[in-house]
């Protein structure tokens, strides 16, 4: 049942009724029944033989010897007990036992005021009650002071503003729990879901639940909506102490969560900010965005990362995206994917070692087994320096987990046939991208990067990724092909610019890619070509395996049309032409050899067909192209100029 939220000022400093009465100890029976009053604030005992008025006696107890008249009267008990509920006495002490009769009479006068009664043995004068409450006032005290005092400590300004401390000591505060749960977060584990709706919508600032012999307090936090909401759970009953210490802590929390940027629009616009920092390689800058929004710093400080990509339908992006950051909570920055309003992208924190259990992962995967609607892919361990490639494999992760039982697959290393290639390689792939050391010192890595997620993602990926404009990406593609004497507009020559950056990627990775030896490694093998490379049995073995899906009985056909597809560059309605079928046929072939080759294939040809992003598209057909070239040399879908250059 839904109640409102009372808040305490200072009468939540004062102990309670139910502590008062422990305090009282062997003067009490201990069979006493406070009929839920055990939270009332008491500030002292007065006694029942001395004249009140108005609120004289607020929340003191009221101290009545067994032998006073008016507790055998039922009339005069009721008034008086009607007198002291109107007055706020915190209660009724009286000190001795009654007769049976005097008993049911103020019994009956207690519950028809609400006013709680205790019934003491004679040895309690009111004097001794009060010097109780006086000694259990200066104990409560002191440690509401030494409670301040760690509450100061956990708000201290070089903490950053650490939301987990503050909780810490807001759990101990209330003698329960709590946590914040974030504005997309699932509600199902808190009671009345509706209730956490209205919070995080306005239209309540707090309330409480109860739940069997469990308090709930919920508070919403911050100015912004959706709004965040401070859950807050102690056993039985919620007393005015730990209203106040909500009260207290509150504020802070308040800053803790706020964000520089207004609301979740500008925590998302930091988010994808600082992901289009890694993208582009500026790991410092990324580190220092992240460490001033508070942004997942534990992410950002780990040693190494995995990129996840977690795929849900477009409307239940929110909630994924709302359920990563409560498994990860710091150890990872999700981000919805700028690109795609289906896709959430994780980058998290990864296990020390390969062989170590990585608790990111097992939360994500364990996340999407939960939803038949999720799916996931995920890179390899990595560096944040090389988050773009990381975010590669993440992709090509997600098509394969189309088919996998489970609905997530990791990136593996074999199907890489950069990593299959003799080191002979990366000497061919330092002399084919040599003309671009001439492009300005100061601005080669952003261009190498935007050059990069072009060739995989298309100029409008590569532009919502890295947080360029279309045209400075495109300019970037331009110079670089420029440089290279290529034409990116054939799949030919992205394939080869794409595995010869990948080459140069691996060597970096595996740290035998630094530029001081570059010319080193290129002097002894000058006269290496890349038609050379291609004939290495490893090729031909990795090509065999990665076009054996196409030949089967099921799926004839499908190899043909692939084919014609990559020999007019990805362009559906030439190949339809040339095979003389409807292009959708076309597509359908695609399709299904998108799910067979586990690429995606059919983005580049939206892509294509879209117009002027036709000099690129999703790098799913460059393996596809280097496959068939391997396979079949023949065909001429790699240049003779690209071979032997």
């Amino acid at each position: 049942m839904v109640i409102a939220v009372e808040r305490a000022g200072g009468r939540g400093t004062l102990p309670t009724l139910g502590e008062v009465l422990r305090s009282l100890g062997p003067h009490v029976p201990g069979d006493q029944d406070l009929a839920g009053h055990g939270c009332r604030p008491v500030a002292g005992a007065v006694p029942a033989s001395e004249p009140y008025s108005g609120d004289d006696i607020r929340d003191l107890l009221v101290v009545a010897e067994p032998d006073e008249p008016w507790l055998r009267d039922p009339h005069d008990s009721r008034l008086r007990l009607s007198a002291l509920a109107r007055a706020g006495a915190a209660g009724l002490l009286v000190n001795g036992a009654l007769d049976p009769s005097a008993h049911a009479c103020v019994m009956s006068g207690a519950r028809r005021s609400a006013v709680p009664v205790i019934f003491a043995d004679a040895a309690l004068p009111w004097l001794r009650a009060a010097r109780v409450i006086s000694d259990l006032r200066r104990e409560t005290a002191e440690g509401r002071a030494a409670s301040l005092s760690d509450l100061l400590e956990a708000a201290r300004p070089d903490r950053d503003g650490d939301a987990g401390v503050l909780l810490d000591w807001l759990s101990a505060a209330v003698g329960g729990s709590a946590e914040i749960l974030g504005p997309h977060e699932d509600a199902c584990r808190v009671p009345a879901p509706d209730t956490i709706g209205a919070l995080r919508e306005g239209r309540a600032a707090a309330c409480g639940i109860s739940s069997g012999p469990t308090e709930i307090r919920l508070y919403a936090i911050g100015p912004s909506k959706p709004h965040p909401v401070l859950v807050v759970t102690r056993p039985v009953d919620f007393p005015p102490r730990a209203v106040d210490s909500v009260r207290r802590v509150l504020p802070f929390l308040e800053s803790a969560i706020r964000h520089p940027l207004t609301g979740t629009e500008g925590l998302e616009s930091a988010q994808v900010a600082v992901l289009q920092l890694l993208m582009g390689g500026l790991v410092t800058w990324a580190r220092r965005t992240a460490h001033a929004l508070r942004l997942s710093r534990t992410a950002m400080a780990a040693p190494s990362v995995r990129v996840h990509i977690l795929q849900c339908p477009p409307g239940l992006r929110d909630t994924a995206a709302g359920q990563c950051r409560q498994q990860l909570r710091e150890t990872g920055l999700v981000v919805r994917c700028p690109v795609d309003d289906g896709q959430v992208i994780i980058i998290a924190a990864a296990a020390g070692t390969p062989q170590s259990r990585d608790p990111a992962l097992d939360a994500l995967t364990s996340l999407v087994a939960a939803d038949p609607a999720y799916r996931m892919g995920t890179s390899r361990r990595a560096q944040l320096a090389a988050t773009a490639t990381a975010y590669e494999e993440a992709t090509q992760a997600l098509a394969v987990a189309r088919n996998r039982a489970g609905r997530v697959a990791e990136y593996e290393r074999g199907a890489d046939l950069s990593r299959l290639l003799p080191p002979a390689a990366l000497s061919w792939a330092d002399r084919f991208l040599q003309p671009l050391t001439r492009l300005p010192a100061g601005r080669r890595t952003e261009i190498l990067h935007s050059v990069r997620l072009g060739l995989a993602f298309g100029i409008s990926g590569a532009a919502k990724l890295s947080g360029q404009h279309r045209n400075t990406v495109r300019a970037h593609l331009a110079r670089t092909a420029e440089l290279l004497g290529l034409d990116l507009q054939r799949l030919g020559d992205r394939a080869v610019l794409g595995l010869a950056m990948r080459i140069q990627d691996n060597a970096a990775e595996d740290g035998t890619g630094s530029e001081q030896d570059a010319g080193a490694r290129a002097a002894p093998a000058a006269d290496l070509i890349l038609r050379d490379l291609l004939l290495h049995p490893l090729c031909a073995e990795w090509a065999d395996r990665f076009l054996a899906p196409l030949d089967t009985a099921r799926r004839t056909g499908l190899r043909r049309t692939v084919t014609a597809w990559a020999l007019r560059d990805a362009r559906t309605e030439e190949t339809a032409r040339r095979l003389r079928i409807h292009y959708k046929t076309v597509l359908a072939h695609l399709a299904a050899a998108e799910q067979v080759l586990q690429r995606p294939l059919l983005e580049t040809h939206r892509r294509v067909t879209e117009g002027d992003d036709s000099s690129n598209g999703f790098d799913g057909p460059h393996d596809v192209v280097l496959a068939l070239h391997v396979a079949s040399p023949a065909l001429g879908i790699l240049d003779d100029r690209l071979l032997d250059g």
